[in-house]
């Protein structure tokens, strides 16, 4: 009746609940006629003479470990006070149930000495967990582990590192403490949505691939139950128990085996799902060889065309999988398709797309020239993606796969580093440092492909403009097409990628043919929305270089063509 309150949000009803649970704690560790039977109310007596009713602990001490890591000092003592009696208890039951213990030596011990305090005190909550659990049957071990999950819930006032240690020490005997396989599962789903500590997260991972690795059948099958939909959080679910290659295999050949079930039980397309499926069976298959593979994947093609939701538990089994190398020959069939799932706006799904590409390409290298030119003509487009991680990843893919080119590829590659060059620029003043520094390393990759010596010497030295001037000075013929590139920046959503823009653009315009006289004034014409802006840093500098621009414009119109007038630049 007592433990409920042990819940409440209000401290003080909580210290007066525990408070009152150790004075029965107390009596019990006082008293060697106490018979636990008794107490918990169980019928059969003789059956559990003189023995701990395990139950009845599991739940007790699940609640009160709880308490104990609770961050209010008056309910924490309460709680180690009342860990204390059962301690003592339970060395009483121990001894009373051993043969040819002297029966006086069972009241040894009495009351904790004021000042005094238990060995509990210098335990931690991990070590606490161990010496009780000797003492419960297993299946009442999850009671212990279920309450500690649900107080990892962001709204507990708990030490949620403390919590952890709970699941440390399940790990050590998952098989006396991991009985109950579907029951723990379905207390993650529960709760993992409130649980957004980052090593909390982590500890119900590794808890969720261990289950896998003991139970695969009984894991993947109860996740399904819980949500044939696979709901944001069985995905998530999900995914962890993809994320490692051993376990993986042995959750794809369960998955495998009972693929009517899960056709039956999910309400999404299970068709599509089950396809996916024995495709990723034969990618672990050591007796398929990528020929094989490739002939098998083209008769259905089933990655072509998947929904977000299925796609994404997919490619998280594709990740794992590329990692190693005799998996990544196998799916660079794969390839071309996962290249038409990217631009579709799931920042997540293309992360994990660009997770297989650098996987799969860095165990072929050179070996998938022609497939490293298709990508690289992907990749660009997503320079300029929202997310600061896909630009950071795409960047960095480029700058290794732009080196994987053969003789008979190479003329092609370059012009897509040369279409790369000004994005690369740009970018290097990106507020995301990550994506800025990828910009700088790729660039360095890119001019040292086109064997741009002095070009290259400003790029290492990490001189943006210097670079530009340089740039432009080597490839005047471009420069219409290098001021084109850098019109879409104008309309960036980062200031710094605007303001760079314009400094590109005035810089560039020094460099256009007498013939762009009215693309000067189109120019200038774009330039007056952001002269308007309330960024000032944005909006001087695009007045200044409208000013430039138009006696630019003038002058040449008249045939005089200034060699320095964006010196201020």
């Amino acid at each position: 009746m007592l433990l409920p309150f042990t819940d409440t949000k209000h401290p003080a009803v909580c210290e007066r609940a525990l408070a009152r649970i150790g004075k029965l704690a107390d009596l019990m560790a006082s008293s060697s006629s106490v018979q636990v039977w008794r107490l918990v109310g169980d019928d059969d007596s003789s059956s559990h003479h003189g023995n701990i009713h395990g139950r009845f602990l599991g739940q007790l001490l699940g609640h009160l470990i709880v308490c104990w890591t609770s961050k209010i000092w008056e309910i924490q003592r309460e709680a180690l006070d009342v860990l204390h009696h059962l301690s003592r208890f339970i060395q009483q039951q121990k001894r009373m149930t051993s043969p040819g213990d002297n029966p006086e030596h069972s009241q040894r011990g009495g009351k904790r000495e004021a000042g005094n305090p238990s060995w509990l005190s210098l335990c931690s909550t991990r070590s606490i967990a161990k010496a009780f659990g000797e003492y419960l049957h297993p299946a009442d071990k999850t009671v212990i582990l279920l309450k500690a999950i649900e107080a990892m819930r962001d709204s507990c006032v708990c030490d949620k590192e403390e919590l952890i240690t709970i699941v440390d020490e399940v790990m050590t005997e998952p098989a006396s403490w991991l009985t109950e396989v579907p029951i723990v599962m379905s207390c993650i789903y529960n709760n993992m949505e409130h649980i957004s500590a980052a090593s909390a997260r982590c500890s119900l991972d590794l808890l969720l691939l261990k289950m896998a690795e003991l139970c695969p059948g009984e894991a993947i099958l109860s996740l399904v139950d819980l949500s044939p939909a696979c709901d944001s959080v069985a995905r998530a679910m999900l995914e962890v128990l993809l994320s490692q290659p051993l376990i993986l295999e042995k959750v794809l050949r369960e998955l495998s085996s009972n693929v009517e079930y899960l056709q039956l039980r999910w309400t999404f397309n299970s068709e599509k799902a089950a396809a996916c499926i024995e495709h990723l069976v034969l990618l672990v298959s050591s007796n398929v060889t990528p020929k094989m593979f490739a002939g098998e994947y083209n008769v259905c093609r089933p990655v072509m065309g998947l929904r977000p939701v299925l796609l994404s538990v997919v490619l998280r089994g594709l990740i794992t999988l590329s990692q190693l190398p005799d998996t990544a020959r196998k799916m660079l069939v794969l390839v071309p398709d996962l290249m038409d799932n990217l631009h579709r706006g799931h920042n997540e799904n293309n992360m994990k797309i660009l997770l297989v590409f650098r996987n799969v390409m860095g165990h072929l290298k050179k070996k998938a020239s022609s497939t490293a030119l298709q990508l690289a003509e992907k990749l660009l487009k997503l320079f300029d993606d929202e997310c600061s991680q896909v630009r950071e990843l795409s960047i960095c893919l480029f700058k290794d796969i732009i080196q994987m080119a053969d003789w008979k590829d190479q003329r092609q590659m370059l012009k897509k580093v040369r279409r790369s060059l000004v994005p690369l620029m740009l970018h290097m003043s990106d507020e995301a440092e990550n994506v800025a520094k990828a910009s700088h390393e790729a660039l360095c990759v890119a001019v040292k492909l086109l064997k741009w010596k002095r070009l290259s010497r400003h790029v290492e030295a990490h001189e943006i403009w210097r670079t530009v001037e340089s740039l432009l000075e080597q490839d005047r013929s471009r420069a219409e097409e290098y001021m084109h590139q850098s019109l879409p920046y104008l309309r960036n959503a980062q200031v710094t990628m605007r303001v760079a823009a314009v400094r590109f653009i005035g810089l560039a315009a020094r460099y256009l043919k007498d013939s762009s006289v009215d693309m000067l004034q189109e120019i200038c014409d774009t330039l007056q929305c952001l002269a308007r802006e309330e960024e000032s840093q944005v909006s001087s500098l695009a007045s200044q270089t409208i000013n430039i621009l138009t006696v630019l414009r003038m002058r040449r119109s008249q045939g005089l063509i200034p060699r320095r007038l964006c010196f201020w630049l």
